[in-house]
């Protein structure tokens, strides 16, 4: 029998590990909660306060991940709870598939037309729009 050399293993343990993306630190759900004041058009009156639930999800695939977007918005002056905002003017993205480019940390969809590049904070857990890195998404810590 051939005996193997440890030095190859760690080599092929650390070619292995280096070549892999960071999935755990890319998947996952990310938030981001805003508020503002609804005024009635005609009066100008306020109505009071509506809250919007914006949340990303990326999920790993075969060819990179898949990202998932959906909004939901609730107002404080009526009891019509959490709405779905799919056919609304604000709606969510589209589902499509991106891939993980290291170099400057994005998000970039397969296709151009499909999707936008999402901009990661890795260190920090954001996912951003815009290069501009402003009103980040949180990502929620996974539960083990």
């Amino acid at each position: 029998m051939k005996k193997i050399n440890p030095v190859c293993i760690i080599a092929l343990i650390l070619t292995l590990s280096c070549n892999q993306e960071p999935v755990d630190k890319i998947s996952g759900t990310y938030v981001r909660e805003s508020t503002k004041e609804e005024k009635n058009p005609e009066t100008m009156k306020v109505l009071g306060r509506s809250y919007l639930r914006d949340t990303i999800f990326i999920i790993p695939n075969t060819n990179g991940y898949r990202v998932e977007n959906s909004k939901w918005k609730r107002n404080d002056f009526d009891s019509d709870g959490w709405r779905d905002q799919a056919h609304s003017d604000n709606r969510p993205l589209s589902d499509y598939t991106v891939t993980f480019d290291k170099a400057d940390q994005t998000l970039n969809p397969e296709e151009a037309l499909t999707g936008k590049t999402l901009y990661l904070d890795l260190e920090k857990g954001f996912l951003y729009k815009n290069s501009k890195k402003d009103d980040p998404w949180i990502m929620i810590p996974k539960q083990n």
